[in-house]
């Protein structure tokens, strides 16, 4: 009967029938495995099965173990590195054509731009997995790409086949805000996503709409309907991610807006002392926040 154990050396769990084997230590360059079903730890000797036995740390014999001989070949698949997903290998190859596209002077209205070529690869990957996480993502990420080469109308007609409690539009969402801000035109973006909002059974997506409609209220200046698109997502999905997102958007818009009092808080100095911005009421002050990154 296999079981799924744990391979320490790349954090992903792999079938050993019946022997679950775990990494113990290095002895100098030959990795330490304990074997449960024999309950020895096991060292390769450099022959396909042959190993070194010991017992309460004390190496004895060797025997042939052929569950070891499994657990060789499981752990040689899993040392290798992890391969990406077809997603992530699409998206890797459509960057760098298209940052080499861009280097050599290409702009996005030249007919050969290789942005609407990666993006029906990722349309395709869709439509060959459909309802998985990969999926979502393909569809997120061929609308990007089709958005910032200025190919707005094909991006907008593929949308348009999303359904309402696709997924993909917990991100999708974003990119859409995305592309109103750069046509400057946000009519069919709001149009889509009140469709989707009103269509969607899903809490998450409806609050990831929420949320990208909530920002582009405050592109148009429009406060308090920001105000409730966000409180909607809040209380649509408020320990999702679009939650989370809403509330720390929630909290700037009602706080850290021109004109109004800086929220309080306290502080240390390089040299330990506290300071507080409370001390400072009524003196011309300049606060300038940065970080490494």
């Amino acid at each position: 009967m296999s079981k799924v154990v744990s391979n320490p050396s790349s954090d992903r769990p792999f079938p050993i029938a019946g022997c679950p084997i775990n990494f113990v230590n290095e002895t100098g360059s030959t990795p330490v495995y304990h074997c449960e079903a024999t309950r020895m730890n096991i060292a390769s000797q450099g022959q396909p099965g042959v190993f070194t036995a010991k017992r309460n740390g004390m190496m004895g014999w060797a025997r042939y173990c052929p569950l070891a001989v499994l657990a060789m070949a499981a752990l040689a698949a899993g040392q290798q590195a992890p391969k990406p997903s077809g997603v992530e290998a699409i998206l890797r190859q459509a960057r760098q054509e298209i940052s080499e596209f861009q280097k050599a002077s290409g702009k996005n209205s030249d007919p050969g731009h290789p942005a609407p070529k990666w993006a029906q690869e990722l349309w395709n990957w869709r439509e060959t997995s459909p309802g998985t996480p990969d999926a979502a993502r393909a569809t997120t990420e061929a609308v990007r790409l089709l958005v910032y080469a200025d190919r707005f109308t094909e991006a907008q007609r593929w949308v348009d086949s999303v359904p309402p409690d696709d997924a993909a539009w917990q991100t999708l969402a974003r990119v859409l805000l995305d592309s109103a801000s750069r046509q400057k035109d946000y009519q069919y973006f709001f149009a889509r996503l009140e469709t989707v909002f009103s269509d969607a059974t899903d809490a998450n997506i409806r609050a990831a709409v929420q949320v990208s409609l909530g920002r582009a209220w405050r592109q148009q200046r429009e406060e308090k309907k920001a105000e409730a698109a966000f409180r909607r997502a809040i209380d649509l999905a408020s320990d999702s991610r679009a939650g989370k997102e809403a509330e720390s958007q929630l909290y700037e818009l009602l706080n850290l807006v021109a004109g109004r009092p800086a929220p309080s808080f306290t502080a240390a100095a390089v040299g330990g002392k506290r300071l507080s911005l409370a001390d400072y009421r009524g003196k011309p002050l300049v606060l300038v926040f940065w970080g490494t990154y």
